[in-house]
Parts: C-alpha cells; sequence; structure tokens
C-alpha cells in the first residue's frame, strides 16, 4: 500500500508562527521611527523643501536685481490687497519652474509670509533674507493668521518649546518696562520749566518722566526719572552776581504707590553736568530728597545741572491693570522757597509728568506654563489629537501676540482673552484624554496662581557695622552692661581695655554675608610718667564658629579716638588682632582709643541645624611689656538658618502643579492658602529660640499639607 506524501498540520502551524514573527520584524523595521520607509519620507520632504528654497530664492534675487526696493516698503505704509497681490504675481514670474506660490499669508512693513510647495516661509522685506518657517496646513485656504497656517505637527512642536515669557525693554534706568514713549526720559513736550527769582538771580527746575507701562511677574518693576536746576544769571546789572542759590530739597510727591530711590547715598540727589540719565553718576553737589533732609547745596555756577532717581512698584497687585499715576515733585531752594511742579496741557493746570501704568502677568505666565506642561506630558491619541492641535494654536497664538503695549488698557484685555482661550483649550484636552476635569472656582484658581508667584523672605534690618541682621539690642555697639573694663598698672601708668558686642540675631540664607559689628577700646589714664604704653595685640579667642575681621589691612586693629562704631575709620594707631604680631604701637597719649571690626559666620558648607548658637565676644590683648589680660563675655550672637525655610516653601511650591489642582483640589488649594498665610506671619527676633521654633512650625505645617497631596 501506497502512503500519501504531504507536510503534517504540526509542521504547518509552526510554518505560519515563523512567517507571522518574520512579518512582524519586518513590519517593525518599516513602520519605526528610524525606518527605511520613515527616512525615505523624510528624505523626500527635505529635498521637496530644498528644491522650493531654491526656487524662491532665485525668484527674490531676480526681482532684487529688477527693482532693488521691491520689498522696502515705508514702514507707514498701509499693506493693502494691492501690495500683496503684486508681491504674489512678480514672485511667480520669476519661479523657474510651473510651481506657484499658494498664498500670501500675510504681509506687513518688516516681512511676506507665504505658502510654497506646501511649505510655509518669510521673506524678510529690508534684506530679502527667506527663512523656513514649517510645514503648511494642507487645509489651509489662505484665510486666518500665520499660525493657522502651520501644519498639526509643526504648531504642535512649536508649542512644546516655544517661549511664553512677554519680552521687556531693560533700558537704561528701567526694569520690567514693556513700553516707554521714550527711552532717553527727556520730555520737553510733557515737563515745562518752573521759573522764580531770588534777590538778583533767577533760578529754574524741570521733572522729566515719560510714560510707562510695566509688567509685573513677581519681581519689582521700576522706571526712570529725572530732575534738571538751572541758576540763570552769572551777572546783574552789568556786575558778577556774589549771591549763592541752590537746593536744599526735592521731594517726590508721587505716585504715592511707588518707592522712590536717587544715585546717591541716603536718597540724596546727586547733581552732574550736562548728562543725561545716569543713575550711577555721582558728584559733590548734592540735596536732599525729603523735607526733613540735611544735605543741601548752594554756589554761584550757572548751567543746567541734572540728578537722577528711579521709581520702584513694590507692592503686590491685586487687579490685571493698576494705573499708579504720574510723577511729580516739590522743589525747594535754600532761601525756604517752595515751588510745587506744575505743567500745562489745554490750558488746564497739572501736577503730574508721565502717566505709569502696571499689568499683572503673573496669572498669564502660570497659565501658559501649565499649557506647555500638559502638552510636554499627555499621550498624543486619536481621541485627543483635535483638542491637542486647538490647544498647540492657542499656545502659539498667546506667544506670537503683537501686544498693543503702547495702550494698557488693551494690552491688559489682550491678556485676559489669551488666558481664556488658553484655559479652555486645556480643559478640552483633559476632557478627551479622559481626565478628570473639576469645576474650578475663580477664588481657588486665584490662590493657586498667586501661591505659585509669592516670595516669602524675612527682611533683615539695615544696621551700621552688620550685614543680614534681624534683631540687636544696641544699634550703636555700646554695651556697657555687658562688657566690664579691665584695668591693670605697670611702672606707674594704669591703662584699661574693653570689648563691646551687642545681643544680635543674625539669619544665613545662603546668598548675602553674615556678620555682627563689634567694637574694642583702649585706654592710657597716666600721662604725667612719662613712659610709653601700647598694645601689641588684641585677639578675639570666641565665638570660634565665627571669624574676624577689622578695620585694617592685615586684620591689624587701627585705633582711632573718641569715635563709635566706624568700619571705615583707620589711623597709625594699630595693633595686631593674633598673637603673631606684626605691628603694634605705644606712646605716651591718654585718652579713649576705638577700633573697630566684624564677626563674620561663613561656614565652608550649609549648616542642617535651624538655630546656631554663636556664643559670646571674649578676647584677650597683650601690652609691649608682655602681660596679657582676659576680657571678659559680651553680648550673645546667634544666627538663624532661613535657608532651611526657603527651601522648603520651594518644595512645596513645587507641589502646586495642575496636575494636583485637578486631582486633589482640596488639598492643593490648601496648601497654596498656607503658602500665602505665611506672608502674615510675625516673629519675635529678640528671642532666637522663639523665631526659630515658630519657623520650625511652619515648615512642619508645610510638610503635613504636602502630604495630603501625595
Amino acid at each position: 500500500m501506497r502512503r500519501n506524501k504531504g507536510i503534517t498540520l504540526v509542521a504547518l502551524v509552526i510554518t505560519i508562527i515563523v512567517l507571522l514573527i518574520l512579518a512582524g520584524v519586518v513590519l517593525v523595521q518599516l513602520l519605526d521611527d528610524n525606518s527605511i520607509i520613515r527616512k525615505a519620507i523624510l528624505a523626500s520632504k527635505e529635498t521637496k523643501r530644498e528644491n522650493a528654497r531654491d526656487n524662491l530664492q532665485l525668484a527674490i534675487t531676480a526681482m532684487v536685481m529688477e527693482d532693488s526696493h521691491v520689498f522696502n516698503w515705508s514702514e507707514n505704509e498701509e499693506i493693502d490687497a494691492g501690495i500683496v497681490s503684486n508681491a504674489k504675481n512678480k514672485l511667480n514670474e520669476n519661479i523657474p519652474d510651473s510651481s506657484k506660490v499658494n498664498t500670501i499669508e500675510s504681509a506687513t512693513s518688516t516681512a511676506i509670509v507665504l505658502v510654497y510647495q506646501d511649505n510655509l516661509w518669510s521673506i524678510d522685506r529690508n534684506n530679502g533674507k527667506l527663512t523656513w518657517l514649517g510645514e503648511a496646513n494642507a487645509r489651509y485656504t489662505g484665510e486666518g493668521e500665520f499660525i493657522d497656517a502651520l501644519s498639526e505637527v509643526e504648531t504642535n512642536a512649536r508649542a512644546k518649546e516655544v517661549d511664553i515669557a512677554i519680552s521687556t525693554q531693560e533700558q537704561d534706568g528701567g526694569h520690567n518696562i514693556v513700553y516707554t514713549s521714550n527711552r532717553d526720559v527727556y520730555r520737553d513736550d510733557y515737563s515745562n520749566e518752573i521759573t522764580w527769582i531770588v534777590g538778583d538771580v533767577k533760578l529754574a527746575a524741570q521733572i522729566y518722566c515719560s510714560d510707562n507701562v510695566m509688567i509685573y511677574d513677581g519681581t519689582q518693576p521700576y522706571i526712570p526719572v529725572m530732575i534738571r536746576f538751572y541758576r540763570k544769571n552769572d551777572y546783574t546789572g552789568g556786575l558778577q552776581s556774589k549771591r549763592n542759590r541752590g537746593l536744599n530739597y526735592v521731594k517726590v510727591d508721587g505716585p504715592v504707590t511707588m518707592t522712590f530711590s536717587t544715585n546717591n547715598d541716603n536718597n540724596d540727589w546727586a547733581f552732574v553736568d550736562s548728562s543725561w540719565y545716569n543713575y550711577t553718576a555721582s558728584s559733590n553737589r548734592k540735596c536732599s530728597s525729603t523735607n526733613s533732609g540735611t544735605t543741601t547745596f548752594n554756589d554761584i555756577t550757572s548751567g543746567h545741572y541734572f540728578a537722577s532717581g528711579r521709581l520702584t512698584y513694590t507692592n503686590e497687585p491685586s487687579e490685571i491693570i493698576t494705573n499708579l499715576g504720574g510723577f511729580s515733585a516739590t522743589f525747594c531752594d535754600q532761601d525756604g522757597n517752595i515751588k510745587g511742579y506744575e505743567y500745562l496741557e489745554n490750558d488746564t493746570t497739572k501736577t503730574v509728568v508721565g502717566s505709569n501704568y502696571v499689568i499683572d502677568v503673573r496669572t498669564y505666565n502660570s497659565t501658559m506654563s501649565e499649557a506647555q506642561e500638559l502638552l510636554n506630558t499627555i499621550e498624543h491619541t486619536s481621541t485627543n489629537a483635535a483638542e491637542i492641535f486647538e490647544l498647540s494654536k492657542a499656545v502659539l497664538k498667546a506667544a506670537y501676540e503683537d501686544y498693543t503695549f503702547n495702550d494698557p488698557n488693551n494690552f491688559a484685555s489682550q491678556i485676559e482673552e489669551h488666558i481664556t482661550k488658553v484655559r479652555t483649550a486645556v480643559e478640552a484636552v483633559r476632557e478627551a484624554s479622559g481626565m478628570n476635569v473639576p469645576q474650578i472656582s475663580d477664588a481657588v484658581r486665584s490662590v493657586f496662581d498667586s501661591a505659585q508667584q509669592v516670595e516669602i523672605k524675612i527682611e533683615p534690618e539695615t544696621i551700621n557695622g552688620g550685614s543680614n541682621m534681624v534683631y540687636t539690642s544696641n544699634e550703636n555697639v555700646y554695651f556697657d552692661d555687658k562688657s566690664q573694663e579691665v584695668k591693670w598698672t605697670v611702672s606707674g601708668v594704669t591703662m584699661a581695655a574693653q570689648i563691646y558686642c551687642s545681643d544680635n540675631v543674625m539669619i544665613y540664607d545662603g546668598e548675602n554675608p553674615v556678620y555682627a559689628p563689634i567694637m574694642v577700646r583702649f585706654y592710657r589714664k597716666n600721662e604725667n610718667t612719662g613712659r610709653s604704653r601700647g598694645l601689641k595685640y588684641f585677639k578675639i579667642t570666641s565665638p570660634v564658629l565665627a571669624t574676624l575681621s577689622t578695620n585694617n589691612n592685615n586684620n591689624d586693629w587701627a585705633f582711632v579716638a573718641n569715635s563709635w562704631y566706624n568700619y571705615t575709620a583707620n589711623s597709625d594707631r594699630k595693633c595686631s588682632s593674633t598673637e603673631n604680631v606684626g605691628s603694634y604701637f605705644n606712646d605716651k597719649t591718654t585718652g579713649h582709643y576705638y577700633a573697630f571690626g566684624r564677626l563674620n559666620y561663613n561656614p565652608v558648607t550649609a549648616p542642617t541645624d535651624l538655630l546656631i548658637n554663636l556664643g559670646a565676644l571674649n578676647a584677650d590683648c597683650q601690652d609691649q611689656d608682655g602681660n596679657v589680660q582676659t576680657l571678659a563675655a559680651s553680648g550673645s550672637n546667634y544666627v538663624v538658618n532661613v535657608k532651611k525655610y526657603y527651601d522648603k516653601i520651594d518644595e512645596a511650591k513645587a507641589a502646586l502643579t495642575i496636575e494636583n489642582l485637578y486631582y486633589n483640589v482640596d488639598a492643593t488649594y490648601n496648601l497654596a492658602l498656607g503658602i500665602i498665610n505665611l506672608l502674615d506671619e510675625e516673629y519675635d527676633y529678640s528671642n532666637p529660640q522663639t523665631f526659630a521654633s515658630k519657623l520650625q512650625q511652619n515648615m512642619d505645617s508645610l510638610d503635613n499639607l504636602i502630604s495630603q497631596i501625595r
């Protein structure tokens, strides 16, 4: 009997499985992002794009050769349909093949944006430079904005990385300004001169401030202001006037919502000859900026003198637009004549110069950041592709908006409109992606946005000789009740020494120097012995966690007579601050002599403890005969490590993500509210233990709120 020959069922199944595996491998190789097909498609697109670039560039070159001003429209020329049509026709006439420019998307005084060969291009009208903007949207019909002409892929890619910050003009003397009517401050049209006569001398004054629009993004914006003083008469009746004339003060009266500062120490105005705005300029020709100041100048010099200042917005805006008002000031000459500045406009007396507005962009920034964060993290699927595309367009339109900075009210409206559109698009993406989209009230959202932007800092005091100090028991350092005098007698000469250090509480923030002022005294009581007596060294023995620096080179002490704390004082009467004596003095002079120093806390690594007790000040001094005297402890010195506190606040802010707000709105809102409430916290700086304990409580509270989210 003959058998039938053929394949078995098992072999057939195995063969099919092997073929399926091979087919899968081949498909993966063909469809992967790095596949041959994918590479071939990209290469084809790139070749097509480069051919299109060559064609357009040839057309542009031919057009420019025919008419070198073909693209040089006047900046004020209205770009009408005729200009657009003419540009399109000329391009098509000069393209070397049969392909044509589909549409010109826009034509302005700076550029032409057009669609050609399925790509979007820009031609700079100043130099004819051709720039590829991306793949064009195949459904684009020529109606709409530039962004509508981009392909979906290009739109989504750009939106993920576009710069969302509103650009500002960092002009000389200004910060966070988006518009100013005059970058040089000088404004003749808004600032009329006021004049007055005292005796035979004519005086004149003027104030300058442009129209300014600023943005508030969490940092304080400021604007430049300038004043001018002019003594007009050198001669009266043919004889040179010998009368001095100058200013006692120029007091800024407004805007009351801004903090004023000048280009000089103590907020004095420093006048310089024939110089426009220069905030760093200085001179000896000064007057006070307040009616209680002590600085004044008067001389017989004529001519124009200018002084520069700043107006800083130090508040936190509660509305999207805040009208701060204009700049006004009062002049007072050295004779007490007071002149309130005025200028005339339409026959109406005004008391201010310039206008100043602040636009709050914090919500705009947080909304745009939220949108970009979502675009960069959301999974792109067929069910949410359309919504992602719309969100990407909303982000790009906000980022590319031609904001009307010179019209603050319209600028604010544009900001609000984009916030609404982007938020609506964000919620649509979340809903299409199956994410829970709770209804977030405006009140909750406002707290959330504010907490992300709020800056919480412990403000140190400005104490003579100290840095980053929040408390001192005596600003003048001198502290008799804590520093007992040490006396000793050598060969009939009685000497005395003393150290002074207040009770001090300082803060360590990891950025600014931390030090407390100290002072030492030496006293030679007898002068009738004829014997010289002085000091070899005055060595600080504690605190060991602090380092000493003195008021002289090589860390020598420089003693000056009858002067309280003055770190910059100098003299030839010096002694060493260490036992390695390099210089010392001895003489026959009697009286009190003082030298000054600082206790510096500058750890190599950031401290881990919240409260650091540096201890009290102790010292040894040695006279020129080798007698050593020990000086008892003076004052207490504590450092509170607020950097730990700031780091915890930063950690809490990092938990304020839009995902947390949507998924756990109550806990996220409570955390945001807890951060904001820290602004109203009050501390007892005089008690370092209580101060540190309160910080620890706040840190523990933030930890608890963060844990409720997680």
